[in-house]
């Protein structure tokens, strides 16, 4: 419960200051971090196939999200 109340609060706020433009690499650090736990815990088994069937993962949301936190993360 209290994993997802923390994934709640960063997504909002880090989701905010992206879309004002401010703090956007500091913002994207902790949505980078969020994706990749959703990714490892709740698409374990699209990463475990995911050399098998790379389509897959693309198409999965976190790693969406993940590719454009990343994104901004390098780009700013």
């Amino acid at each position: 419960l209290l994993s997802a109340l923390c994934a709640a609060v960063i997504e909002f706020i880090g989701g905010g200051l992206l879309f004002l433009g401010w703090f956007a690499r500091a913002a994207a650090v902790p949505l980078i971090v969020t994706m990749v736990v959703a990714l490892m815990t709740a698409h374990y088994d699209v990463i475990a196939n995911a050399l098998a069937n790379p389509n897959e993962l693309i198409k999965s949301s976190p790693f969406t999200f993940l590719m454009a936190a990343l994104t901004i993360f390098v780009f700013g």
